[in-house]
């Protein structure tokens, strides 16, 4: 079998790089107007927000610790979703806000983006297990009730079966443990820094080769002209960021039956 031919374009007057650095920043624009549905893990659920009335969606009260307000969201709760992960994003706001916001996105068939938000137990567990993940394949995150420790929990399945934590408690392996500080409180921030690592290094190019791999490199057409049309050009970023189009994310209505039982470790 052959292997797949790049992406390459010839442009007089400018070189490839340069005009890819333009069709990145066309690329990103033209990602922004989207139709993406973003979804969090909230409310023993994996649920998409409103802050206004939509159909299909309930209200619930929801209390902010900044403010001490409580006031009234709407959510849709979808429970699962099931796709292939298309690309994992990690994002830290610095310090453009008052609160700084860190953590990783999923891309799901490029439709469906799920926050993943640092010091959460679902950021947590995606952390643990995202290494055994098999990004050739579909996978359906689910979230659910964990009762034993009353929060929501967060889980991973391919092939009908758990995607199991790479680094349990009875296994860290190479992954530091928390420590206790001078004070005597516990620090877990070697072992986040680890596994944010980890993720970054190991696990978003998994991701981005098998996603590369589904949709192969499309052959983009030569350009000899002294200029290039913004027609071209949108010929050219819809070439390069074409996605795979081999599946479609399936919303769970009302949860998927995931218990305690089902938990991974």
């Amino acid at each position: 079998m052959s292997s797949p031919q790049k992406n390459k374009f010839i442009i007089s007057g400018k070189t490839e790089a340069e005009y890819r650095k333009e069709i990145n920043k066309m690329a990103q624009r033209e990602e922004i107007t989207n139709n993406y549905t973003y979804l969090v893990v909230k409310h023993h659920s994996i649920v998409e927000e409103s802050k206004t009335e939509k159909e299909g969606f309930e209200p619930v009260d929801v209390f902010n610790p900044t403010t001490k307000e409580t006031t009234t969201k709407y959510i849709d709760k979808w429970g699962a979703v099931t796709g292939f992960i298309t690309g994992i994003e990690a994002y830290d706001t610095g310090d453009a806000y008052k609160t700084r916001f860190q953590g990783f996105k999923l891309n799901i068939d490029e439709e469906v983006i799920l926050d993943l938000p640092q010091k959460t137990p679902s950021y947590d567990a995606f952390c643990k297990l995202a290494e055994n993940i098999d990004f050739d394949k579909e996978v359906t995150l689910s979230a659910y009730h964990n009762r034993a420790k009353d929060r929501t929990g967060f889980s991973v399945k391919q092939n009908g079966q758990n995607v199991n934590w790479k680094y349990t408690m009875d296994d860290m392996g190479d992954c530091p443990p928390w420590e206790k500080d001078e004070d005597g409180e516990w620090d877990s921030r070697k072992q986040r820094a680890f596994l944010k690592a980890k993720v970054i290094d190991t696990v978003i190019p998994a991701c981005d080769a098998a996603f590369k791999a589904r949709k192969g490199e499309a052959p983009v057409e030569s350009i000899d002209t002294d200029e290039v049309t913004p027609e071209q050009l949108v010929k050219l970023v819809k070439a390069v960021t074409a996605g795979s189009g081999d599946s479609k994310p399936v919303k769970a209505k009302k949860g998927a039956p995931v218990s305690d039982d089902d938990i991974p470790f």
